[in-house]
């Protein structure tokens, strides 16, 4: 495996961000996006080895398409800036459950798990969960190993303590999250670092009593539809 070819390659389309280059590049991208996928499903079945329900998750299901949509969006650049994949049992990239995501860009690279903008009923009860079960919650993310790795969370959040949550909790902070979701960062030589994708696989070891504390409250929330 030689997740370089990645990274060379998104290197070279951020400061050529055009059709005429990549069309005239793609057999670099072929490569690229073969190397990707031969990763996501190397990452699939080291995962499932600890978290069973990635067994039978396939890597079509949770890679994401370089191209851009920009029907809507001020910046009109055809193609992202990354190679991303989610892998999560119930629909890959489109599963509502916790998942593990690994992010290769030369802009800003990571891993990352948990949630990310769940649907507003499922957020309330995420919510519930880390209230009513915050020595759990704590336990978790307070991990030694935890916090060296993930030391982030996409930080969007509400200003106040949403209805329904004294505002006095000692921990309100936690529930004022839109997202669920640590992320932990690498630097961009990391991607030619021989065996990093062992390293990924470490952190997603880590991950998994997040994941599955939070994919509890989600699959509650599912059998109830």
């Amino acid at each position: 495996m030689n997740i370089g070819i990645i990274y060379d390659f998104l290197k070279k389309l951020v400061v050529n961000n055009n059709r005429e280059w990549f069309n005239n590049h793609r057999s670099e991208f072929e490569k690229a996006k073969a190397e990707h996928e031969e990763l996501v499903n190397y990452l699939i079945n080291q995962i499932s080895l600890f978290d069973e329900n990635i067994k039978g998750v396939e890597s079509k299901d949770c890679v994401f398409r370089i191209y851009r949509d920009t029907r809507f969006s001020p910046d009109k650049t055809p193609y992202k800036d990354h190679m991303g994949a989610y892998i999560a049992s119930g629909g890959g990239r489109k599963s509502e459950r916790a998942g593990y995501y690994v992010h290769i860009s030369p802009v800003e690279s990571f891993v990352s798990g948990g949630i990310y903008s769940p649907q507003p009923h499922v957020l309330k009860a995420l919510r519930e969960a880390v209230y009513h079960n915050i020595d759990e919650y704590l336990g978790i993310v307070n991990q030694k190993e935890f916090k060296k790795y993930f030391t982030e969370f996409f930080s969007e959040s509400l200003k106040t303590v949403p209805r329904g949550f004294p505002k006095d909790f000692e921990h309100a902070d936690l529930l004022k999250c839109r997202h669920y979701a640590p992320a932990s960062p690498v630097e961009n030589d990391f991607w030619k670092t021989p065996g990093c994708e062992k390293e990924i696989v470490k952190r997603f070891k880590i991950l998994y009593p997040f994941n599955r504390f939070m994919n509890f409250t989600v699959d509650e929330c599912l059998s109830e539809r």
